[in-house]
């Protein structure tokens, strides 16, 4: 090693070691560390950095998960909850599957779906304390403003000048019609406007169970900001989902939101003159159904999955470090490798874990809406639970025209949110001195 790479490795160490340190005294700190750094991932791309730094979030995730559970912390008697319980056999349903599928394709697999379920069990296993709750939300807010602000700026700068500074057509730089889609600080538009969807819902439940507080003024006042960078994003499902998510809001927690309906009427008015009807391109629509349509005939073929990792992300994934996948045409199977991308997640989980990996999916997905309903009620935060069962219902929607928990960070966030959300619904606790800081859960 050169003595450049040397002193450039210890200055890093340097650097690493005293926040190593300081999340592994409290792996809440890591936890939102990575709600803070995630919406940026996406830098990298145009970033001068080596490879390796991609790797940034596992190596994040994993210390903090270690910290979690490192010998020694003090423990309390909560429950591991239902819905952890079926992506464990979820994830076992697809271990399952590399009897019949390679196990470089299995291990791709299995790591874009399941690793980011794994910030929710950081989550459970350290509680997040009233102070830790409301910091997230502050982060969330601040996040979702500044990522919603870089997107409307790419619209001023158009695709020529993004090009030059790195990205690509059609990976990143993508159109509907005349219309480029923002991305922001992420990798693509889907990641872009499904994070602002969870951003939305989160921070105006918050705002509204305390509308006089200076954050909730911010956040009512960022939501025109917010709404019009989804806008330019140009994904569908997110709009809806959001729609979705507010209704719940305002029917279940906040009625006097009713009151905005003509106004939001107006606004979706203005949007429709102005290219609303972008969103709802029928080629795009028509491309998705010639997708879904041979799924009856696959599910037949192999009931319990084609396998871990031969569909979508996973199977992409798979494709680059090991380059043996094809291109998958609905209805023509062109190799015992399929890369299909189903655009839905439903459709995914049934094809790669067959009919019994979808049940547990649904289940899981039940579990986490009854465990957030539950925290609105016995809950010590329920208006961060409500949020909560918001994105749920709205993550449920937008599964059908995407692949939600493959797309970073989504599925990190989703299943962060659902293990605090969770958390705080479990029985209380009184923390002596000593452990104060460190409220925990039973492994």
């Amino acid at each position: 090693m050169s003595a450049g790479r040397l002193l450039a490795l210890l200055s890093a160490l340097a650097l690493v070691a005293p926040v190593a340190a300081w999340i592994w005294a409290r792996p809440q700190r890591g936890l939102l560390v990575l709600v803070a750094l995630m919406p940026f991932d996406g830098l990298l791309i145009i970033a001068p950095l080596p490879s390796a730094f991609a790797a940034w979030k596992e190596a994040l995730v994993a210390l903090t998960l270690l910290a979690a559970f490192q010998p020694g912390r003090p423990r309390v008697g909560r429950t591991v909850p239902g819905w952890l319980w079926a992506m464990t056999l979820l994830a076992t349903a697809s271990l399952v599957t590399w009897f019949w599928t390679p196990s470089f394709q299995v291990a791709v697999g299995m790591k874009v779906a399941f690793f980011g379920v794994l910030p929710g069990v950081a989550a459970l296993r350290c509680p997040f304390e009233p102070r830790d709750r409301d910091r997230l939300v502050s982060i969330l807010l601040t996040t979702g403003c500044v990522t919603a602000v870089v997107g409307l700026v790419q619209q001023l700068m158009g695709p020529a000048r993004l090009n030059a500074l790195g990205y690509d057509y059609n990976t990143v730089i993508r159109f509907t019609g005349s219309l480029m889609r923002s991305w922001s600080t992420f990798n693509q538009p889907f990641a872009f406007g499904l994070f602002l969807m969870v951003i939305v819902l989160i921070t105006l439940a918050s705002a509204l169970d305390d509308p006089r507080r200076m954050r909730s003024r911010l956040t009512f006042a960022a939501l025109p900001l917010l709404f019009a960078a989804m806008f330019f994003s140009v994904v569908r499902t997110a709009w809806i989902g959001t729609a979705v998510g507010i209704a719940y809001l305002a029917v279940r927690r906040y009625r006097k939101m009713l009151r905005l309906l003509p106004a939001v009427a107006g606004l979706a008015a203005v949007a429709a003159v102005v290219g609303l009807f972008a969103f709802f391109d029928s080629a795009s629509a028509g491309d998705r159904l010639s997708r879904w349509r041979p799924i009856p005939s696959l599910v037949a073929e192999a009931p319990f999955g084609h396998g871990a990792g031969s569909a979508g992300a996973a199977a992409a994934k798979a494709d680059e470090l090991h380059g043996t996948a094809t291109t998958f045409t609905p209805g023509r199977v062109t190799s015992a490798h399929l890369v299909y991308q189903p655009d839905n997640s439903y459709v995914e989980v049934l094809f790669e874990d067959g009919v019994i990996g979808l049940a547990l999916f649904l289940v899981a997905l039940q579990l986490v809406w009854r465990a957030s309903r539950r925290a609105e009620a016995d809950g010590t935060d329920p208006a961060e639970a409500v949020g909560m069962s918001a994105v749920v219902l709205a993550v449920v929607v937008a599964c059908m025209g995407s692949t939600f928990f493959e797309i970073f960070p989504l599925d990190y966030l989703y299943w962060l949110l659902a293990g605090v959300t969770t958390a705080s619904a479990q029985p209380r606790f009184t923390p002596v001195a000593a452990v104060a800081d460190e409220s925990v859960l039973v492994a």
